[in-house]
């Protein structure tokens, strides 16, 4: 699986919407995690206090043989699924 910035897995999830569009189909899932803590939050009236920094979205895309995959803010989520809501990935 490559990892890659916004804009090329956009150009490379371009590509596989083009050579899926005759026979095949892509499968664009999305895993929702936090800044990467390993430890359970603190129960209330603990010393530590923990605030999540920004949260984000693994944004992944699958032909069947080829793997791509983005890290992306919530604040840019919206973005992306107007993107692919409005077909610009795509054209």
């Amino acid at each position: 699986m490559v990892l890659l910035e916004n804009d090329s897995f956009l150009t490379e999830l371009t590509r596989l919407f083009q050579k899926c569009r005759t026979s095949g189909s892509v499968a664009i899932t999305c895993y929702f995690f936090d800044d990467g803590r390993t430890k359970p939050v603190p129960r209330k009236g603990h010393p530590e206090s923990y605030e999540p920094a920004d949260n984000k979205c693994l944004l992944r895309a699958s032909d069947g043989k080829k793997k791509i995959s983005t890290v992306v803010s919530i604040q840019h989520l919206v973005a992306m699924k107007c993107i692919f809501r409005d077909g610009s990935a795509v054209a």
